[in-house]
């Protein structure tokens, strides 16, 4: 009876141990989750590529800043070796881009400020024309009352 005593203490004194350490050990953990950093917060911005510097790796954007004055920005973005661009899903290089591409970039600002792209897409850019009448003739009838409501017409055709 003494050694079954003995293994119940001994197991009790385990138990209170081991409900100690743990909360210890799980709270060491979801701080360390807390101190480590963050995903990199990604911005998106549209315009047209107004400069490519192959030597210095970034790009000039120009972009609409306010829609309701229409007032024009530029922004300079790096273009580093992880940058993915591409067009039309095919892969493209910093040296394919051109002055007036018009561009969707994915960018995150580093702990120095500098913009860096992580993403561009290149898109057609094509002039938008006005809206034109059809070729054919547009054919009017004027009516009186008296023929809208018998169904007769006298009025002239313009064709």
């Amino acid at each position: 009876m003494i050694k079954g005593l003995r293994f119940a203490l001994g197991l009790i004194i385990i138990l209170a141990v081991i409900s100690m350490v743990l909360p210890v050990v799980y709270s060491q953990e979801e701080e360390a989750e807390l101190i480590t950093p963050a995903e990199e917060e990604l911005m998106t911005i549209s315009g047209e590529i107004v400069s490519v510097d192959l030597e210095k790796s970034n790009i000039v954007i120009k972009y609409i800043d306010d829609y309701t004055t229409g007032s024009l920005k530029e922004l300079t973005i790096s273009v580093n070796a992880a940058t993915n661009i591409e067009r039309e899903y095919t892969a493209l290089a910093i040296s394919d881009l051109k002055a007036q591409d018009a561009v969707l970039v994915e960018y995150a600002v580093d702990a120095n400020g500098n913009n860096i792209a992580k993403n561009i897409l290149v898109g057609i850019a094509t002039e938008i024309e006005p809206a034109t009448e059809p070729e054919a003739a547009i054919e009017t009838t004027t009516q009186t009352a008296t023929e809208a409501a018998t169904g007769a017409t006298t009025g002239a055709t313009i064709k």
